[in-house]
């Protein structure tokens, strides 16, 4: 007999038969194509959360532009005395409110803290913030204001003072009263004395 005679038989690769057919090959065909899908899913997710940010602050910076514009118009208003203009950027919502910014504005004490002994020093405000409202209908803008002070020993101290200025959304951003959640809510209490009234 030969010796390149293969005396294999079907019953010697039945071992390997079987363990072919407990690990199909088919699992591995459908496996690659679903983390494909995944993988295209969390970048197309990706890239539209990326976009919606983007197109956010677009809009949040253009809001915040038009609420400063307002705020120094009204600012400006104050400065050149024009009581109509002041009129024009305040909201209608509250008129107890707007009638007693009308009165301090005629009275020159709306930004004037100089009966408080303060003064101000006009080149030394900064906005620190702009917090819009989530529905983007309302925002209150904090102004950072150095004022100074006469001392007894002769120096000239600065106080700073954080201004905040609520707008809301009309025609234009108005000036306009906070709303009673600003203040933590309605007072329950309070007390009435000679010279002092205080609520809690």
């Amino acid at each position: 007999m030969s010796d390149n005679f293969d005396w294999n038989t079907e019953a010697d690769d039945w071992e390997t038969a079987k363990k072919a057919r407990v690990a199909p090959r088919t699992s591995k065909r459908y496996l690659r194509p679903i983390i494909a899908g995944l993988l295209l899913v969390i970048i197309v997710g990706v890239v539209l959360f990326v976009q919606a940010k983007r197109s956010l602050d677009e809009v949040e910076s253009a809001y915040s532009a038009d609420i400063l514009s307002s705020y120094y118009l009204i600012k400006s208003s104050i400065v050149e005395g024009d009581s109509e203009l002041f009129k024009t950027l305040l909201s209608g919502s509250d008129f107890d409110w707007a009638t007693d910014q009308q009165e301090l504005f005629e009275l020159g004490l709306l930004m004037d803290l100089r009966p408080l002994g303060l003064s101000a020093r006009p080149l030394e405000s900064d906005v620190v913030g702009i917090d819009l409202n989530p529905e983007l209908s309302s925002a209150v803008v904090t102004i950072e204001q150095h004022y100074g002070y006469s001392s007894s020993n002769n120096q000239n101290p600065s106080v700073i003072l954080h201004d905040e200025n609520v707008f809301r959304q009309g025609e234009r951003w108005l000036w306009s009263p906070p709303k009673e959640e600003y203040w933590g809510g309605a007072f329950d209490d309070f007390v009435v004395g000679d010279y002092l009234t205080s609520f809690f």
